[in-house]
Order: C-alpha cells, then structure tokens, then sequence
C-alpha cells in the first residue's frame, strides 16, 4: 500500500513539473512575446497621452513609456548579443493591432476604462511569463533579464490595479 502511494505520490510530482516546464517559454518565443508586450504598452500609453485627461492614467502612461522603452532597449540589446534580434517584434500581430485600433477609436471615460482593462490583463500576463522564465528559462542571460525586469512589472501590476479604482 505505501508503494502504491509513493508511486501515486511521484506521478503526481513529475506531473507537475511537466505542466510547469511546458509553461516556461523557450528564448525565442520569450524574445518575441515580450519585445511584443512591450512594444504594445509603449504604444497604447503614448496613445492615453493624446486622448486621455485623468491624470492618474497620464501619469501611469508616462511611467509605462518610460520604463518600457527601458525594458526594449535592454531585451534588443540581449538579444542581439545572443544573435535573436530576428525575434524582436517591430510591428503588432493581428491580436495586438486590433486592441490598438479599437482602443484608438475611443474617448473620454470609455477610453480609459478600456486602456486600464488592456494595461491589467498585460500586466497579469507579463508578470507571469517573466517570473516563469526567470526561475526557468533556458537561456542565462534571457533569465538576467527577466528576473531584473520583473520588480517592475510587479510594480506596473500593483499600480494598474489601482487605476481600476478610479471614477
């Protein structure tokens, strides 16, 4: 019987670290992902800039233009080290560009309620994608740059999550 748990209890485990690993992303698909998350919140938040006239969204817009076109400039310069900057996104995939092109028909309130909803689900997405790789990726320096960018995105998740507060 302690067999059988054992055995129950191992599958269980390796399992488990299947599904985890499955969810690490390799380099190159990392590469693009977050080249593209952060090409869109760059692009989304210099956009909030001209339409929106909160200033606690106005405010969180310059902080996301600044520390993701930091965050860009720092994975370009990774991956062109690792001979990957093929990967980095210069123009959106069709799941972005269409975000883009409704958040951009939008004013006012309307504008804002959506730009905070894209800013929350990137956000989520990011800080899991980046805190997976960093503990698991399988590129040394792709993990560096993760780890160090994921306080950041911790702090972007925290304060967007309070922007949904705002009327």
């Amino acid at each position: 019987m302690k067999e059988i748990k054992f055995a129950l209890f191992l599958m269980v485990i390796s399992t488990s670290i299947v599904a985890f690993a499955s969810d690490v992303e390799t380099t190159k698909n990392f590469i693009g992902k977050a080249s593209m998350s952060n090409k869109f919140e760059i692009e989304t938040s210099q956009l909030a800039l001209q339409k929106s006239q909160d200033s606690a969204v106005r405010e969180f817009a310059e902080q996301m233009i600044t520390d993701h076109t930091k965050a860009s400039q720092e994975l370009k310069n990774t991956a062109i080290a690792l001979n990957l900057d093929s990967d980095i996104a210069t123009k959106f995939d069709k799941e972005h560009q269409d975000k883009f092109d409704n958040l951009s028909k939008l004013n006012g309130k309307d504008f804002n309620d959506v730009y905070i909803k894209l800013q929350k689900e990137g956000h989520m997405k990011a800080v899991d994608m980046f805190s997976n790789y960093a503990s698991a990726g399988d590129n040394e320096a792709v993990r560096e740059f993760a780890a160090k960018t994921l306080p950041t995105l911790k702090a972007h998740k925290q304060h967007v999550l309070g922007l949904g507060e705002l009327e």
